[in-house]
């Protein structure tokens, strides 16, 4: 749907120690440090139609990054579900 923002919070997946010793072995993960910072995806079909109608954008602390090439790469990433408007999540019915 145009005007539609897509944000995406990244985590490392790390093992916890402190449920680890409640559960008596090694079965626990939790979100950890940030990684990948905030990613944003923008439907805008006419100002973006090469890239299937969505323009992307990632700040890493607070600032955007500004590598055409990384940006690029997401488009290319998002070509695998192209047949889903270029977005990997679903929503359960």
């Amino acid at each position: 749907m145009q005007g539609t923002i897509i944000a995406r919070l990244a985590w490392a997946y790390v093992p916890s120690e402190e449920n680890n010793k409640s559960f008596g072995n090694a079965q626990s993960f939790v979100a950890g440090h940030p990684k990948n910072g905030v990613q944003v995806m923008v439907k805008d079909s006419k100002k973006h139609a090469v890239t299937g109608g969505w323009s992307y954008a990632q700040f890493d602390d607070g600032k955007p990054l500004l590598d055409a090439a990384k940006l690029q790469s997401c488009f290319e990433c998002h070509l695998a579900v192209k047949d889903h408007d270029y977005v990997f999540t679903r929503y359960a019915p």
